[in-house]
């Protein structure tokens, strides 16, 4: 057994950071109503609703604790890797920016940062999730006693845990995410998640939740595509073309799609439907290249376990020695 240290890791540090910044934030700053923020409020316009912060700080003390009580045991690095951990700190690092920073509330103000956000709560804090080993960590974050009455309520729910593999499917995972996607950018989706708050919500819980679901089934060890690394990367690549599709939609449309970015984007200096042409471009250059960034670390991990595979079945020629005669 390894002894206990008090250094933290690189990943414990960063979690630290990013969360202290945003709890540490003046109490004043936590309103999120009024007028969308002009550029002089850009940095006294911090998103810190409680409905947000605490998940994301509860989220991230359970991960940090469980990751410590598996390196207490079995050693740094083994149970949950190093990559692992700072893999998911990375995840929640994006979810702090995207629903934390000031991004949030100027995305009110402008279409392209609201893009931005959008990006980060579907293609870049979920794989980093994902990837992070989140079982083993969140897990071992609970007391013993909390792990294993939570293990049996969820072995006791063989309905939902039937449901959750069905949704884990490729087609399932990757409708659920083509539709969260178009959705919530068709005008009237928008405007009103825009205009109320509870929609708003909706809209970033359906945007992770099926990000989280499609991400699953293409990176995770036991996702239904981990096994199939041609179905994910034709998955990966669908995805890519769905958002380049939106991008142009919206880079080449000859006027602005949602009226709220009218009266907003001016304070910035642009007009909406330039505004809208960024946010575009945004969907289509970014977005594709994280899906094809995905597409090509799944094809590099192929060829390299096909490479492994292959010399663990070449047989082993011997030479006869030459005879004595």
């Amino acid at each position: 057994m390894y002894p206990r240290t008090r250094s933290p890791d690189v990943p414990r540090r960063a979690l630290a950071l990013a969360l202290a910044a945003c709890v540490l934030v003046p109490a004043r700053l936590l309103a999120h109503a009024g007028a969308p923020p002009a550029p002089h409020d850009l940095w006294q316009s911090w998103g810190l609703e409680p409905t947000v912060i605490v998940p994301l700080f509860a989220t991230a003390w359970l991960y940090t604790r469980g990751v410590e009580r598996v390196w207490r045991r079995a050693g740094r690095g083994r149970g949950v890797r190093r990559a692992h951990a700072a893999a998911f700190a990375a995840g929640m690092l994006a979810l702090a920016v995207a629903l934390v920073s000031p991004l949030d509330r100027v995305a009110e103000s402008l279409f392209w940062v609201h893009m931005v956000q959008h990006l980060l709560l579907i293609a870049v804090a979920p794989p980093l999730l994902v990837l992070g080993a989140p079982q083993a960590g969140l897990a071992w974050g609970l007391p013993p006693r909390a792990r294993r009455g939570v293990a049996r309520w969820w072995h006791g729910l063989a309905g939902a845990r039937h449901a959750g593999a069905l949704l884990m499917l490729p087609l399932p995972a990757i409708a659920l995410h083509s539709v969260a996607l178009w959705t919530w950018h068709v005008p009237a989706a928008y405007e009103a998640a825009v205009a109320r708050p509870a929609i708003h919500a909706l809209e970033h819980l359906s945007f992770v939740g099926t990000a989280a679901l499609f991400w699953w089934a293409v990176l995770h060890p036991r996702g239904s595509l981990r096994r199939l690394p041609g179905l994910a990367i034709l998955a990966l690549f669908v995805m890519t073309i769905e958002g380049g599709a939106l991008g142009a939609l919206l880079t080449f449309s000859s006027a602005p799609w949602y009226a709220s970015h009218l009266a907003t984007a001016p304070a910035w200096g642009m007009t909406a439907r330039d505004d809208q042409q960024i946010a575009g471009l945004v969907m289509w250059v970014p977005g594709s290249l994280a899906y094809l960034a995905a597409a090509a670390w799944v094809f590099v991990a192929w060829i390299r376990a096909s490479e492994r595979r292959s010399g663990q079945a070449e047989p082993v020629l011997s030479i006869p020695e030459p005879s004595a005669g």
